[in-house]
Protein backbone atom coordinates (compact mmCIF):
# COMPACT_ATOMS: atom_id res chain seq x y z
CA UNK A 1 0.00 0.00 0.00
CA UNK A 2 3.26 2.08 0.38
CA UNK A 3 1.80 4.12 3.46
CA UNK A 4 4.09 6.23 5.36
CA UNK A 5 3.68 6.08 9.02
CA UNK A 6 4.35 7.35 12.18
CA UNK A 7 8.20 7.29 13.55
CA UNK A 8 7.43 6.76 17.16
CA UNK A 9 2.87 6.02 18.10
CA UNK A 10 3.33 7.64 22.09
CA UNK A 11 -0.04 7.06 22.21
CA UNK A 12 -0.14 3.45 21.86
CA UNK A 13 2.70 2.81 23.84
CA UNK A 14 0.78 4.66 26.89
CA UNK A 15 -2.12 2.50 26.49
CA UNK A 16 -0.05 -0.37 26.79
CA UNK A 17 1.46 0.82 29.50
CA UNK A 18 -1.60 1.24 31.37
CA UNK A 19 -2.70 -2.28 30.24
CA UNK A 20 0.41 -3.95 31.67
CA UNK A 21 0.35 -1.68 34.55
CA UNK A 22 4.30 -1.10 34.26
CA UNK A 23 6.57 1.03 33.37
CA UNK A 24 8.21 0.40 29.37
CA UNK A 25 11.09 1.05 27.11
CA UNK A 26 10.02 0.50 23.78
CA UNK A 27 11.92 1.31 21.03
CA UNK A 28 10.18 1.87 17.47
CA UNK A 29 11.05 2.44 14.48
CA UNK A 30 14.25 3.18 12.85
CA UNK A 31 15.71 3.85 16.40
CA UNK A 32 12.68 5.92 18.36
CA UNK A 33 13.15 5.62 21.90
CA UNK A 34 10.08 6.29 24.27
CA UNK A 35 9.84 5.79 28.35
CA UNK A 36 6.58 5.27 29.79
CA UNK A 37 5.93 5.60 33.43
CA UNK A 38 3.08 4.06 35.40
CA UNK A 39 0.72 6.01 37.77
CA UNK A 40 -1.90 4.04 39.04
CA UNK A 41 -4.52 3.35 39.35
CA UNK A 42 -5.34 4.95 35.70
CA UNK A 43 -2.54 6.99 34.45
CA UNK A 44 0.52 6.31 32.41
CA UNK A 45 2.86 9.53 30.94
CA UNK A 46 5.29 9.10 27.90
CA UNK A 47 8.55 10.81 26.85
CA UNK A 48 11.73 9.89 25.00
CA UNK A 49 13.73 10.86 21.72
CA UNK A 50 12.38 10.07 18.09
CA UNK A 51 13.66 10.64 15.01
CA UNK A 52 12.33 13.39 12.43
CA UNK A 53 9.71 12.08 10.02
CA UNK A 54 9.72 12.49 6.10
CA UNK A 55 7.62 15.42 5.30
CA UNK A 56 4.25 14.39 3.59
CA UNK A 57 1.15 16.01 1.84
CA UNK A 58 -1.93 14.86 2.11
CA UNK A 59 -4.30 15.51 -0.04
CA UNK A 60 -8.16 15.55 0.81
Amino acid sequence: MNIPEDEATGSAVTQLTAQLTRDLLVVQGAGSHLHTTWHPPTHATVGGRVLPAEPRTITI
